[in-house]
């Protein structure tokens, strides 16, 4: 049997440690085209032998491995806290916001909370079906392109996943599609800002002003290794940079616009001014998010929407005293709890 990549699946399973792979407990819907990946660093020494031969027989060697994978889906309500687990906190559990729950996710800055997961991927034949463990996000896109019409600009969420190891594995029978994912749309997605002297939720609405919004945030990990008299596979996650979120949004101009904008941009002097932005997105039911941050502006070019003048503004998200944090993402949902259970493997 060939392997059809229109078999492939990519199911999750939350480990309890880092170092005990686990079974998967949830199918992810992603993206065509995702695949396991493995690096073994594999060279030769560069040696003379008096020809002109780069490359001697056994004279090469491999190195520490490094797995991992690209993946991207559309950002739901229901399981992008899979994403988030693995990217800003892990261990979230949820309040209870009325008759549902709310998921509370921060950018971790100081002690390393992540949740490691194993990640399986494969297709419907056995020798293309693999394991990835001790998975963590090191960069993590989101947002939505310029709405048009007529047409949807769903957010999309592009991860980049670092791995310990690529095992061919059998994938984890019996899990089933999920049901009733609703998938955050730019068109119900707004923006409230104001100055940083205002709470979160009291910042003003621009109604109808949000043509695009994305977001790209790095964590900067590095896999660290230590001498041992056996094994290739790295033994912890570090940290090789500082996390940061840089953004990149279209904004109508307006007189609303402006002051919150253009004003804030080219303002006199040398001190940046920095506002607070909210981006709610509205779902069906209850389902909801919150996107907050305090940020800074680096570049506000006109840019080009349709044909409409827009601001195209880039910047930074700055960490934030009230939040301690880079970044927050609030997701209301009828999700209690993210599935557990998967047996070690």
């Amino acid at each position: 049997m060939t392997s059809e990549a229109i078999y492939n699946v990519v199911q999750f399973g939350a480990q309890p440690a880092h170092g005990t792979p686990v079974d998967a407990t949830y199918l992810m819907p992603v993206d065509a085209g995702s695949v396991a990946e493995l690096d073994r660093a594999t060279t030769s020494p560069t040696e003379d032998y008096g020809d002109g031969e780069r490359h001697h027989t056994s004279r090469g060697y491999h190195g520490v491995r490094a797995a991992g994978s690209s993946i991207t889906a559309e950002v739901r309500f229901q399981d992008f806290m899979h994403f988030l687990e693995m990217h800003a906190s892990g261990g979230v559990i949820p309040s209870v916001v009325g008759d549902h729950f709310g998921w509370e996710y921060l950018w971790d800055s100081g002690e390393d909370t992540l949740t490691r997961y194993t990640v399986e991927m494969g297709t419907d034949a056995t020798q293309d079906q693999w394991q990835l463990s001790d998975c963590l996000i090191d960069q993590l896109d989101i947002g939505y392109d310029a709405l048009t019409v007529p047409g949807a600009s769903p957010w999309k969420a592009t991860a980049t996943f670092l791995a310990k190891d690529r095992l061919a594995n059998a994938l984890t029978a019996g899990l089933e599609p999920p049901d009733n994912l609703d998938t955050w749309l730019g068109h119900f997605t707004t923006l409230h800002a104001g100055p940083v002297t205002e709470a979160f939720a009291d910042l003003d609405e621009l109604p109808a002003h949000l043509a695009s919004f994305h977001m790209r945030s790095s964590l900067g990990l590095a896999r660290r290794k230590y001498g041992a008299p056996a094994g290739d596979t790295f033994d912890l996650y570090g940290r090789s940079a500082q996390g940061e979120v840089t953004f990149d949004a279209m904004v109508r101009i307006s007189s609303a616009s402006k002051p919150l904008i253009e004003d804030v941009f080219n303002v006199a002097g040398s001190d940046v001014v920095e506002q607070r932005w909210r981006l709610p997105t509205a779902g069906t039911g209850d389902n909801a998010s919150l996107i907050d941050a305090r940020v800074r502006f680096n570049a506000n070019p006109i840019g080009d929407r349709d044909g409409e003048h827009v601001y195209a503004v880039t910047g930074y998200f700055v960490k934030d005293p009230t939040l301690a944090s880079r970044a927050r993402l609030f997701i209301e949902n009828n999700v209690e709890s993210l599935p557990t259970g998967g047996s070690g493997s």
